[in-house]
């Protein structure tokens, strides 16, 4: 997966779960589509030692309609690279509960999708702020 032995065991620390719960194909696979957008085998490793939930998250049900979101945006993959850089967690994130919300409140203030896709890419943690109490 990428990474070394110190990082392995603050992954396994972090998310003991992965050891007996994924087989090695299943995490495999996940890698794989995590390289997809551009990432090194190397950060790949080091994304999943300090952020080992993705493991936990489903590609069918969480990545790919995050994804598919992220193309109506106007978010590139070099965008959404940065995305899952910077806020990981938000492949994780439930897309109708948490994030489409967020995302029509800047359109109903009438910011277009391309503007919001930008500002998502430049600041990625908007969609994990509270949009009662900080948006």
């Amino acid at each position: 997966m990428g990474m070394n032995q110190n990082d392995f065991g603050t992954m396994v620390y972090d998310y003991p779960k992965i050891l007996g719960y994924f087989s090695f194909e299943k995490m495999e696979k996940k890698t794989n589509y995590l390289k997809e957008f551009g990432l090194s085998t190397e950060d790949v490793g080091r994304l999943l030692a300090f952020k080992p939930h993705l493991m936990g998250c489903s590609i069918e049900e969480r990545w790919k309609p995050l994804v598919k979101y992220f193309y109506y945006l106007g978010i590139s993959k070099e965008g959404m690279k940065r995305i899952l850089v910077v806020k990981p967690i938000l492949y994780c994130t439930d897309l109708e509960k948490t994030i489409a919300p967020k995302v029509r409140f800047f359109q109903d203030m009438g910011i277009p999708n391309e503007a919001i896709g930008n500002m998502l890419v430049k600041f990625p943690p908007l969609l994990t702020n509270s949009l009662y109490k900080k948006i």
